[in-house]
């Protein structure tokens, strides 16, 4: 419809027609099909996160799992979990916080899950040498 409409603009515009008669003519509406990403359920995430190594002290097992819980329990998107930083995990009135920079330079604040904060503090502490 925006074609035909330019199309006769354009036409108006050379003098060929008097008129636009595309100019009020609404485009039909589109049908959506639902293209929501599905739901994660309680077992299937259980499930997913036992099968990595639950009980492994490798420093791969240990990053594989922080970053699926985080990933999981913050709903964060993976561009804003690869660009943070140590300085956006930090702790407010006794809670754990994980700073995301999200889309458009927007700030997204969130208090981490408890699962994930036991994750993630099973990679620190096998990464920082048993300090925490």
């Amino acid at each position: 419809m925006a074609a035909v409409r330019l199309l006769f603009d354009s036409l108006m515009m050379r003098g060929v027609v008097e008129y636009n008669p595309a100019a009020r003519a609404k485009p039909p509406r589109l049908v959506r099909k639902s293209s929501h990403t599905s739901i994660f359920e309680e077992t299937e995430i259980v499930a997913f996160l036992d099968s990595i190594s639950p009980n492994s002290l490798k420093l791969k097992d240990l990053r594989d799992k922080a970053i699926f819980c985080v990933l999981l329990y913050s709903w964060c998107r993976v561009s804003a979990l690869t660009n943070l930083n140590v300085a956006d995990y930090y702790e407010r009135a006794g809670t754990r916080w994980l700073r995301f920079q999200e889309k458009r330079g927007k700030d997204h604040e969130i208090p981490v899950h408890s699962k994930a904060l036991t994750a993630l503090k099973g990679y620190f502490y096998i990464n920082l040498g048993g300090t925490q």
